[in-house]
């Protein structure tokens, strides 16, 4: 059975995320709250004064904020500089130099790190994901700057779909090729589009074409039918990948706590008040790296695994919030437990091998592969 869920199939297509390293402004011009950061300008639409409020999720089964966030326009561009100038011709939309504009509403948050920003931090009406996040440094932050968390594979394919009479859940049951060909050419073309305004977005754009391109194509020779391309319970965009194990490297110094949600959407998911709170306990099972040694360099083995010489397979406890085996509130370690297995429970293939055959962690190995 396809769709999303325990009982069925589905892709989930997750990406690195689109990180800017560079000084946040935030100033007041005209008595506007101006931030700016990389090729981002947010300018309040109304003359504020003091901090905008710190906003808490209140609600669990829906993204309820404690604020209502306030209109700030968005300005896009690469060449538009921080400027009195610039901020009085933004708000009057005789802004000369390429840009876009948007009206957005702006919260402020607050992670371990210290605090953060978010524009349009939730799904749009539409079903479309165009939130931007901009972090200050901090004492546990190393770096400022900003995730562009934009979905340009979800925002396509419902784009695509709308302009086929379609709404944002409805199934496209009459999908061809042809449909899959335009989606991609459409991200094409939106990168073409992103050059001259902001072009470390256009390079990110070109970075998910292959990707999504490699997906399409394997739906095909798999047999599926393009339906399934733009089915939302089988293709789903989860977006940018989250602060957990290695991905905290992708964020390049955003942040300073491994585990800790980056986004209110994370938040939701699996921070301190989140939907993942509600689960029950969870356990995490993996075979373990084998060396005859027992050592392997931690760029080979990571963290989470550590190397033994006897096939053996971990078993562990993990805080349901953070899948971390410490319990973040409390900094206890949890239940963990290495089990040594019979000899040929565990099948020790190399990188080389395991290219070459496409093989995958806990996965049988396929026999015709080998004759």
């Amino acid at each position: 059975m396809l769709g999303h869920g325990a009982a069925t199939a589905a892709c989930e297509l997750r990406f690195a995320p689109l990180v800017g390293i560079c000084e946040l402004t935030d100033v007041r011009i005209d008595g506007h709250h101006v931030l700016a950061t990389g090729p981002h300008l947010l300018i309040s639409h109304e003359r504020i004064e003091g901090e905008l409020p710190e906003t808490v999720i209140e609600h669990l089964d829906e993204p309820v904020y404690s604020q209502p966030g306030a209109p700030y326009l968005h300005i896009t561009s690469d060449t538009a500089r921080l400027t009195a100038a610039t901020v009085r011709a933004a708000l009057t939309g005789t802004l000369s130099v390429p840009h876009r504009a948007r009206t957005v509403r702006l919260y402020r948050f607050a992670n371990a790190d210290g605090p953060y920003f978010a524009a349009d931090p939730n799904f749009h009406p539409d079903g479309t994901f165009t939130a931007l996040h901009l972090y200050p440094a901090t004492a546990v932050r190393p770096n400022s700057g900003y995730t562009d968390a934009t979905r340009p594979l979800l925002n396509t394919l419902l784009a695509h779909k709308r302009a086929r009479g379609l709404g944002r859940r409805e199934e496209f049951a009459h999908a061809t090729g042809g449909d899959v060909a335009a989606v991609l050419q459409a991200l094409t073309g939106q990168a073409d589009e992103l050059q001259p305004i902001d072009r470390a977005a256009a390079a990110h754009l070109r970075q998910i074409h292959p990707q999504v391109a490699a997906y399409a194509a394997a739906l095909e020779r798999a047999g599926y039918p393009p339906r399934m391309f733009f089915s939302r319970t089988f293709t789903i965009d989860t977006g940018q990948i989250v602060n957990q194990g290695r991905a905290e490297k992708l964020f390049h110094g955003l942040t300073g706590t491994n585990g800790e949600p980056m986004t209110p959407l994370e938040e939701r998911d699996f921070g301190r008040a989140s939907l993942s709170t509600l689960r029950g306990p969870i356990w995490r099972v993996a075979p373990l790296p084998l060396a005859a040694t027992g050592r392997l360099p931690l760029a080979v083995a990571g963290k989470k695994n550590p190397p033994t010489s006897v096939p053996s397979l971990l078993v562990e406890e993990l805080d349901p919030c953070h899948l971390s085996p410490v319990m973040r509130t409390t900094g206890c370690r949890l239940r963990r437990h290495t089990l040594a297995l019979p000899g040929g429970w565990i099948e020790h293939t190399s990188m080389t091998q395991g290219r070459a055959l496409f093989a995958l962690p806990g996965l049988l190995a396929d026999p015709r592969a080998t004759g």
